[in-house]
């Protein structure tokens, strides 16, 4: 199998991706970013959306503007920062997403980002 394309968007843009199916409650969608190996691990996307609304700072991603503040890449993982401002209600919080890519496994032999 010859090596696959480099993705069509950087590591931010899979992680802003990923926060706007999350916003727009589009579950399934969201769970589509994750690793093969993050998507074995949560076995389906209904367990995903019970983590990320069971518990107070993941379900602040689902509602709230989450923008990525750092990207760092290097041999095909990269790290990403995401901050939530502090609110009336809410501290700040920040997340790091680490991402691998994989092959899309399509005819192409494109490939993507993947939490």
């Amino acid at each position: 199998t010859p090596p696959f394309n480099p993705p069509s968007m950087s590591p931010g843009e899979a992680v802003s991706a990923q926060l706007k199916c999350m916003q727009n409650d589009e579950i399934e969608k969201a769970f589509f970013w994750n690793s093969e190996a993050n998507q074995q691990r949560w076995c389906a996307a209904t367990r995903f959306e019970q983590v990320l609304r069971g518990h107070d700072d993941f379900r602040r991603l689902m509602s709230e503007d989450a923008p990525v503040v750092g990207s760092e890449e290097l041999d095909n993982v990269a790290t990403v920062k995401v901050r939530l401002p502090k609110t009336d209600n809410a501290h700040q919080v920040e997340f790091v997403w680490t991402l691998v890519v994989e092959a899309s496994g399509d005819e192409n032999n494109t490939s993507c980002w993947k939490t």
